[in-house]
C-alpha cells in the first residue's frame, strides 16, 4: 500500500509501518544490552525511552515482520505526531519542542540501525 507524507509517497507494510524500515531481532543477551526487554505475556520484545518531558519513542517488535514503532504523548495517551506537526505548522508556531522531540529520535533510530537492530532507515524518513 501507498502512503503519502509530506507530500512525497511513501510504502506501508500490513503493519502500517513504513516498508523502507527493516527489524532485525538479535540475540537475547544482546535485545537486552540495549534496552529491550522481554514481555512474555505479549511474546514481544519493547523499548521506551523519553524523548521530551512526557513523550516517549516506543518499540515493540513481535517479529521482524510484525514490530511497531510509536512517539506517544504519555499525558494524553495518544500518538505524537511531530513529523505531520512540524511540516503543517513549522512556519506558524513555535516548533523548539517539535525539533527536540525530533532530534531524539532521530539519534534513538540512529543508534538502533548503528547497533543492526534496525535497517533502511534515514534521517527524514517517516516513522
Amino acid at each position: 500500500m501507498i502512503d503519502t507524507y509530506l507530500g512525497r509517497p511513501v510504502e506501508i507494510n500490513e503493519h502500517g509501518n513504513n516498508a523502507a524500515i527493516k527489524v532485525h531481532i538479535l540475540d537475547e543477551a544482546s535485545m537486552r544490552l540495549n534496552g529491550f526487554r522481554w514481555v512474555e505475556s505479549l511474546g514481544e520484545w519493547y523499548f521506551c525511552n523519553p524523548v521530551y518531558k512526557d513523550v516517549t519513542f516506543n518499540m515493540s517488535i513481535k517479529s521482524e515482520d510484525d514490530w511497531r514503532i510509536d512517539i506517544l504523548d504519555e499525558c494524553f495517551l495518544q500518538h505524537y505526531d511531530y513529523q505531520y506537526l512540524l511540516d503543517k505548522y513549522s512556519n506558524n508556531i513555535n516548533t523548539r519542542v517539535l525539533e527536540i522531540v525530533k532530534k531524539n529520535v532521530d539519534e534513538i533510530m540512529d543508534s538502533l540501525k548503528h547497533k543492526g537492530i534496525i535497517s533502511g532507515w534515514k534521517v527524514g524518513d517517516y516513522i
